[in-house]
């Protein structure tokens, strides 16, 4: 368990140097390859310590979410996916934490919380089941009910409402998706919740195909630029991950799991 904690440790510290690092540090891009190359040949090889290192990182999810690097995290979801041995209790485990934080009206880390388990559900191989994935949406819609009217016009509370829309229609386009269908059918509803400015380019763009939605006053990638320049959102097509292994090698990394 020392040894998990350990390991841990010294990845965030890591992920933590990169994200303050003005350019590109070759020592610490090499160390964050090597450490999760390590990790990943452990959680291979003996099924004991895989179990503790999950039980380890989630432990150290609150501490994750709530860090000012989170946004720039890309091996601790990855990861996370690679230790998990049951995708079901490693969803339970996330779904706990965004609903503590929301309760505790901590909506930056909500919100960086519910991009991590949107992004973590469609790589888990027990949750990409298309059966499952109801269950992640249905969760994402419970969160969504939650309101609190005095906080309506707080920013950090409107990007938390944004962030679930998101990983709603990101969980959704995917489960069509696998099941060979296209999303014609987009939820009024949500996107009635949201400012079309805040979300993706690649949903955007799905969005005024795929609806009579009058988007035409909308600028790609977005104008907000300063309100959500702390958050990481989805930057790729949902129902094409092909272009996943570009994305992480345009931020420095090169993780083979």
């Amino acid at each position: 368990r020392i040894f998990a904690r350990v390991i841990w440790e010294a990845i965030i510290s890591l992920e933590h140097d990169s994200a303050r690092s003005t350019g590109r540090d070759a020592n610490c891009y090499q160390l964050l390859d090597d450490m999760s190359c390590l990790v990943a040949s452990i959680a291979i090889r003996n099924s004991p310590m895989r179990l503790c290192l999950f039980r380890e990182l989630g432990e150290l999810l609150p501490l994750i979410a709530g860090s000012q690097s989170a946004p720039k995290f890309l091996a601790l979801p990855y990861l996370f996916f690679l230790v998990s041995i049951d995708g079901r209790k490693a969803s339970e485990l996330l779904e706990e934490e965004i609903q503590r934080s929301v309760k505790q009206r901590l909506f930056a880390q909500a919100t960086k919380l519910v991009l991590f388990y949107a992004s973590y559900c469609v790589r888990a191989p027990m949750l990409s089941d298309v059966r499952l994935m109801g269950d992640e949406i249905s969760f994402l819609r419970e969160i969504l009910k939650f309101n609190f009217p005095q906080l309506s016009q707080e920013q950090t509370f409107i990007l938390f409402r944004h962030a679930v829309v998101q990983s709603i229609m990101y969980l959704f386009y995917f489960q069509q998706s696998r099941q060979g269908l296209s999303s014609n059918c987009l939820d009024q509803t949500l996107l009635s919740i949201v400012d079309l400015e805040c979300l993706a380019p690649s949903i955007l763009k799905r969005i005024r195909k795929k609806t009579s939605l009058d988007t035409s006053g909308y600028d790609f990638p977005w104008n907000k630029e300063k309100a959500l320049s702390s958050l990481y959102w989805f930057p790729f097509d949902p129902c094409r991950l092909a272009n996943l292994w570009d994305i992480v090698k345009k931020q420095g990394y090169n993780y083979v799991l």
